[in-house]
């Protein structure tokens, strides 16, 4: 992938960051993306990309996955461009694992297609490793591995 690429994400806007966070059992999912915002977090920039399970008692449920980037592009929380992190970012690999799968790179369109299993677990604790209450508890995704690939 190129690094001047910046994707705008199906050329649609993102919705603010209203939205709650869900809390399901820790394990393995199968998900697909279904949308995404762009944020600073103490500073720096960040995606988060909900994943949406496809399947078992959470079909339909979105779950974060979060990962840094180079640079975010216009506003945050309302356009979805950005340009990706190095090799070694949550992305970079997501990304190389595809094209290992699929012998290409992808675009952005074409990963936005794969089928994930994703791995969630639950946050207890806050950015200052202060404990969180319980009903502040939430599930975020921690690793993303393709397993199918459609129509490539």
């Amino acid at each position: 992938m190129h690094s001047t690429l910046t994707p705008n994400f199906l050329d649609r806007p993102l919705e603010g960051d209203g939205h709650g966070r869900v809390l399901i059992p820790d394990g393995l999912y199968t998900a697909q993306i279904k949308d995404w915002r762009t944020f600073r977090y103490m500073g720096d920039p960040r995606v988060e990309f909900s994943f949406e399970i496809l399947e078992g008692d959470y079909v339909r449920t979105p779950v974060g996955f979060f990962t840094g980037v180079k640079q975010l592009i216009g506003k945050e929380s309302t356009k979805g461009e950005f340009v990706p992190a190095g090799r070694q970012s949550n992305l970079g690999k997501a990304i190389r694992s595809v094209e290992q799968l699929s012998g290409h790179k992808p675009t952005f369109r074409k990963l936005i297609e794969v089928t994930w299993e994703i791995q969630v677990i639950t946050i207890k604790m806050d950015a200052q490793k202060q404990p969180l209450n319980e009903a502040d508890w939430y599930s975020k995704v921690t690793r993303i591995r393709p397993i199918s690939l459609s129509d490539w």
